[in-house]
């Protein structure tokens, strides 16, 4: 082994010591550049909650920039006297924002630029954008607490290009590579380790990935599975334990659960898969139903019908709050999503005067407040 910081595979290597000595060059030159890369890319921009909008031409003031490395923003906020709504507080307390803090937060003025890194370390897409969608919640708080600020890129850095991310724009690490070179030159210490890490990065063969799961079970099933081998299986959820604590029993009920064995064939992040007993343990503290008896039984449906997007805004203006639309995590997620997602999904609704099932409030919509959101839409 000739060197070992090209040994190194920790992303904070990375986007906490290389990625800044570019930035900082040359009375930020570097941040320039980085940031015409960045617009080059970008193809639409946030709001201040989180919703994506077309993207303007933001005026950028690089005289007094901030530059903010692994940012935990609700804790660093909070132990300052920020401003947080109590249940952020409670996500604070509990940790729930500190996972997901951003690699790089950058303010020019009234434009900001959030950018979450990954490298060497697996992550799936669907673990990236549930990271990524913790991050918009988080990033209302800079909003809340700088009322100056405009709008903001949320920027993806990986080491291959992803379709389909929910983020403004994708840059590789082969393009950072390529800016150190621009900035610094071939030799220079930061491009040579960007040139070796890239070198050595596992590229996508292009072979398609084997199967890392048994089939997909109701909650209902998977858990009398759990009950029946124990810790012999695990039940696989982006994001593990804290990423489902957040979501509820609602979210649990309605998602078709993977399992494996321990010697399932396919590659995994065991961060994301759950021991059978303690997910048995989890979805009880869930407040759902987990003994066998109420599992067998079909629950009582929580909705009465299903909609097109359209159709479901003309339906909300006719009826008001008689009905309730239903959406995971509620309206709050439903800005971040935005027009384009709202359009293309089928949603439930529910009669409040005659439904019986169980629901989760939050994840349900009265129907005067979705047609009003459905103005806001971008």
């Amino acid at each position: 082994m000739n060197r070992f910081d090209d040994s190194v595979r920790s992303e904070r290597y990375f986007t906490a010591t290389l990625l800044p000595l570019i930035l900082f060059h040359d009375e930020f030159t570097g941040l320039r550049s980085f940031v015409e890369l960045i617009e080059s890319r970008a193809v639409s921009e946030r709001d201040r909650n989180g919703a994506k909008q077309e993207k303007s031409a933001p005026v950028y003031d690089f005289s007094d920039p901030e530059i903010i490395t692994e940012f935990h923003i609700a804790r660093d906020l909070h132990h300052y006297g920020g401003s947080l709504s109590p249940s952020e507080e409670q996500d604070n307390e509990k940790g729930i924002e500190k996972r997901d803090a951003p690699d790089l937060v950058i303010v020019l003025g009234r434009e900001m630029i959030i950018v979450e890194a990954k490298f060497f370390v697996n992550s799936s897409p669907i673990g990236l954008q549930v990271q990524l969608q913790s991050q918009r919640r988080q990033v209302r708080y800079l909003f809340e607490n700088r009322p100056s600020l405009r709008a903001w890129r949320h920027v993806a850095l990986v080491p291959e290009m992803v379709m389909d991310l929910d983020c403004d724009a994708v840059i590789t690490w082969d393009d950072i590579m390529e800016l150190s070179r621009s900035v610094f030159g071939s030799g220079h210490y930061v491009t040579c380790r960007l040139e070796n890490a890239v070198a050595r990065y596992p590229r996508s063969s292009g072979v398609t990935a084997t199967k890392n799961y048994e089939s997909k079970m109701s909650l209902a099933a998977v858990l009398e599975k759990c009950r029946m081998e124990g810790n012999a299986i695990s039940i696989g959820h982006a994001g593990g334990e804290a990423d489902l604590r957040m979501r509820g029993a609602d979210y649990a009920h309605e998602k078709p659960w993977k399992w494996r064995h321990a010697d399932t064939d396919g590659k995994i992040d065991h961060a994301n898969w759950i021991p059978g007993n303690r997910f048995i343990a989890l979805i009880e503290s869930l407040g759902a139903p987990v003994d066998s008896d109420r599992t067998r039984k079909s629950r009582t449906p929580n909705f009465d019908g299903q909609l097109g997007y359209h159709e479901m805004v003309v339906f909300c203006r006719k009826h008001g709050n008689i009905i309730q639309v239903g959406h995971i995590g509620g309206e709050t997620d439903l800005m971040m999503r935005g027009r384009a997602y709202a359009s293309g999904k089928r949603w439930k609704w529910r009669d409040t005067r005659t439904n019986r099932g169980v629901i989760e409030p939050m994840n349900w919509i009265s129907g005067e407040r979705f047609a009003a959101l459905a103005d806001r839409l971008k």
